[in-house]
């Protein structure tokens, strides 16, 4: 799970993933990011387990009865290592 391998590095921030499926219907992919800096994809993915501040496609498919079927990162940063990133010298 997604959390699971967050907590070593973190708070990490990064782009996630939702498919949402609905019987009888083409599969929603979702493409969004976790850039909470105290949450990070960590605090992303429990709002979209709680149905708190969802984005607005979200919402909308799930108020049509699509529900979230799966969820992952596509790119993923610890916020150490972005800190360290944005303080070096160029």
């Amino acid at each position: 799970m997604v959390q699971e391998s967050a907590k070593g590095y973190g708070v990490t921030l990064g782009c996630v993933a939702l498919v949402l499926e609905k019987p009888g219907c083409k599969p929603k992919v979702y493409i969004g990011s976790g850039t909470s800096w105290s949450l990070g994809v960590v605090g992303r993915f429990k709002q979209y387990d709680d149905g708190f501040l969802l984005p607005v496609y979200v919402e909308k498919a799930l108020d049509e009865g699509y529900e979230i079927v799966s969820k992952g990162l596509l790119c993923w940063i610890p916020n150490q290592l972005l800190l360290w990133y944005l303080s070096t010298d160029f």
